[in-house]
């Protein structure tokens, strides 16, 4: 199979190193000198080795993405040496795109509050909530977003497992998060083992409660100048700015019950395309 043709398929967790010099070297050598020596992976942590004829041209399949990340990290840090700057790397997955499941126990969280939190840290394309095979809510929440690049260091971003609006609070799951702490958002410890002081009003660390002297600020949007009860961006909010000319009724809906009309028309809300005509005239 030739490197074009590897190229073209959706790939997994794959890299390629391309020679920028006129060198070559077998798989072999590739691995124990680059892979391992440099970049510092074990032979467990590979899943495939691909080495093109030619002996320019490489590419690496892991098994986790934690791993292919960890990959790109690396090469960066350390391309200075020998061996490494003899090579450029390419990202052959387009990493970005994740479905992300957040889970809030609680009847009312509104759909569209959790693509406005979501938002703050990745592109949420669509969401909805699961509902179980009678089609009954399970407090379950289902999105595809894009993370987001650091503009500094090109890593992606990724969302807090921890979700807090208002009073609700939830957590937050997709393939490749890095495993933090839910209480001070940092790797390496989880919750319960977390020592590090934590403020419940700014959500921030070093300091308690009763030391902070922020402002609160908004758990959905991030200002400073508002709380979630007051936020404009908030689906409460936009409901009583656009409220209904006219009264709901069965007509109206076709069958359909309040609620079920105005969940179609959150994903209007979140469009900007709810007008003065009111939510569930928009929805319908």
């Amino acid at each position: 199979m030739s490197a074009k043709m590897a190229a073209s398929r959706v790939r997994r967790n794959a890299e390629r190193f391309s020679a920028v010099e006129d060198i070559k070297m077998d798989g072999l050598l590739f691995s124990r000198s680059v892979l391992q020596k440099e970049l510092g992976f074990r032979p467990d942590q590979i899943d495939y080795l691909f080495a093109f004829p030619g002996g320019k041209v490489f590419e690496v399949i892991f098994p986790t993405f934690a791993l292919f990340e960890q990959c790109l990290k690396r090469f960066k840090e350390r391309n200075d040496s020998a061996p490494l700057k003899v090579f450029s790397i390419n990202a052959l997955t387009q990493p970005q795109k994740r479905w992300v499941n957040v889970s809030m126990f609680n009847e009312y969280v509104q759909r569209a509050d959790i693509i406005t939190w979501l938002n703050q840290f990745c592109i949420v394309s669509h969401g909805a909530r699961v509902r179980e095979a009678h089609g009954v809510k399970t407090g379950y929440f289902k999105a595809l977003v894009s993370l987001k690049r650091d503009r500094a260091t090109e890593e992606l971003r990724h969302i807090p497992s921890a979700i807090r609006l208002g009073g609700a609070t939830g957590t937050v799951f997709y393939v490749g998060q890095p495993r933090r702490c839910r209480k001070c958002n940092l790797e390496g410890h989880l919750a319960k083992d977390c020592t590090a002081p934590f403020c419940t009003k700014c959500r921030n660390t070093g300091h308690e409660v009763e030391d902070c002297v922020a402002e609160k600020t908004c758990n959905l949007c991030g200002s400073n100048e508002h709380e979630f009860k007051n936020c404009p961006s908030s689906y409460t909010f936009k409901i009583k700015a656009t409220r209904l000319e006219q009264p709901f009724t069965p007509h109206q809906s076709r069958g359909r019950s309040r609620e079920d009309v105005e969940e179609e028309g959150e994903e209007l809300i979140r469009l900007g395309l709810c007008g003065k005509t009111g939510l569930i005239a928009e929805a319908l």
